[in-house]
């Protein structure tokens, strides 16, 4: 099966490249580095906290805050969205 669709992934390999490299990769990173806290932004002896950022975070009010509004805004906009485009797909059809 790899002889015949060669060329397929001849096409798909930079676009893999691309998605690993500027994607993946550092998504990683970020995810692993989360779990220390730095003192500075090139600290070379990072502590390991684990879940601690995270429950930093979770705790304070604004978060709740911010989560509250991306819940509002995403309701309405996905209802403004989808009623507009029923409204357009009314009118064309």
């Amino acid at each position: 099966m790899y002889r015949k669709n060669w060329i397929a992934y001849l096409f798909i390999n930079p676009m893999l490249l691309f998605l690993i490299v500027f994607l993946i990769y550092p998504f990683g990173v970020n995810v692993y580095n989360s779990f220390f806290k730095y003192k500075i932004v090139l600290d070379r002896n990072p502590i390991y906290i684990g879940l601690g950022n995270y429950q930093e975070l979770i705790l304070r009010r604004q978060f709740k805050g911010a989560i509250k509004n991306t819940f509002v805004l995403m309701f309405f906009v996905v209802l403004f969205q989808v009623g507009f485009a029923l409204i357009l797909a009314l009118l064309v059809s």
